[in-house]
């Protein structure tokens, strides 16, 4: 019980502490920064956690885990698939923006694509199964 006290103090001080800056910095830069971090940060905590629930039962959630590992296995698809040169280097120029971001931007948008269309199939898919059990 004590490492959740601790847990949660800690979360406490770092909500304080990002929500003080938010509010007191005006360096639009920073603020960016603090984000990235707490964004890192959950990130990291999100994977933690999930790692050792699951691996305390690897059998039972050995789907998860194939899934996990195939969305990993997407985005390094979709990085090599993606064009680097899809834009005219002005606009790199003008949103100074480095040419090795074009990669993992295309790659981004193509995870996102096909999620939202994995999506799309699961519902119509569930849908037509419902109406076909009745």
């Amino acid at each position: 019980m004590k490492n959740k006290k601790l847990y949660n103090i800690i979360f406490a001080a770092v909500l304080i502490i990002s929500a003080a800056v938010i509010l007191f910095v005006n360096s639009v830069d920073v603020r960016l920064y603090v984000g990235y971090v707490l964004i890192l940060g959950s990130l990291i905590a999100l994977l933690y956690s999930s790692i050792s629930v699951m691996s305390k039962n690897i059998k039972k959630n050995l789907k998860y885990i194939i899934v996990f590992i195939a969305a990993i296995a997407l985005v390094v698809l979709f990085y090599f698939i993606s064009p680097s040169n899809d834009l005219p280097l002005s606009i790199y120029e003008k949103t100074n923006t480095p040419l090795g971001w074009s990669k993992i931007i295309n790659a981004g948008m193509y995870l996102v694509y096909t999620l939202v269309g994995i999506v799309i199939l699961s519902l119509i898919y569930s849908q037509v199964r419902h109406l076909i059990k009745k």
